[in-house]
């Protein structure tokens, strides 16, 4: 038997609780948690508002880099806290001369933290679009309707922002679409069915069902299309 794990022993309160640190070091994580919330606080501070809004890829990396610099600091009675400060000031450069740089040079901004891309047109899904930001259909279906959104045709633009939003265009009047409804045949509140059109499953193109093919896509699935002549009441417009 290891005699390391004869010191082990599920009586061992004080173990399970610190583990080998003493119980005064308690008192000493308190004060190491104030001093870099107040780092954190200052640098949070000194990069700007963005970093508090929602965050780009830059951004984001910089927070994570914060997290992870902190937690060691904390918990571990033989890290101290300057290495700590060391990471929160060179993590304070980069993001600020990233922030500075992008400025000054669009391509650098764009090859840094992303480009707006249009993944909906004139109601019409860009499926090369949602493949190059790996985003499915379904999950930019349900981000649509929880915006309100219940055919494809009320949109006429929708840009997939840098930082992962969604900007919503939509028309004055609603044209027949494809329904970003899971039950799509059936009756659905404020959706009208267009008998005289259909819809592409694969990119939303609406044709006439003489056409067998979609010309936008080439696909050959077909739904029925929809349109929303209630959308002005339905949104409380």
């Amino acid at each position: 038997m290891d005699p390391a794990d004869a010191l082990v022993s599920i009586a061992d309160v004080k173990r399970i609780l610190l583990g080998t640190a003493p119980w005064w070091f308690l008192f000493e994580v308190a004060v190491r948690a104030l001093v870099l919330y107040a780092m954190l606080l200052v640098a949070m501070r000194l990069m700007g508002k963005r970093v508090a809004a929602q965050l780009s890829t830059i951004e984001l990396v910089v927070v994570l880099t914060l997290g992870a610099s902190v937690g060691p600091p904390i918990q571990m009675p033989e890290t101290g806290l300057l290495c700590a400060a060391v990471v929160l000031t060179i993590a304070l450069v980069v993001q600020r001369g990233i922030s500075s740089f992008s400025i000054r040079s669009r391509r650098f901004e764009n090859l840094t933290q992303g480009v707006v891309t249009i993944i909906v047109e004139d109601g019409r899904l860009v499926r090369e679009a949602l493949s190059a930001a790996s985003l499915s259909r379904e999950k930019l279906f349900a981000s649509l309707r929880s915006s309100g959104i219940l055919e494809l045709g009320e949109l006429r633009r929708v840009y997939l922002e840098a930082s992962g939003q969604l900007t919503l265009v939509p028309w004055q009047r609603s044209r027949a679409g494809l329904s970003l409804m899971p039950d799509a045949t059936s009756d659905v509140a404020g959706l009208d069915r267009d008998a005289a059109l259909r819809a592409c499953t694969s990119c939303g193109e609406v044709a006439t069902p003489a056409i067998a093919r979609c010309p936008r896509c080439a696909r050959a699935g077909w739904a029925p299309a929809f349109v929303r002549h209630t959308r002005n009441e339905s949104m409380g417009e």
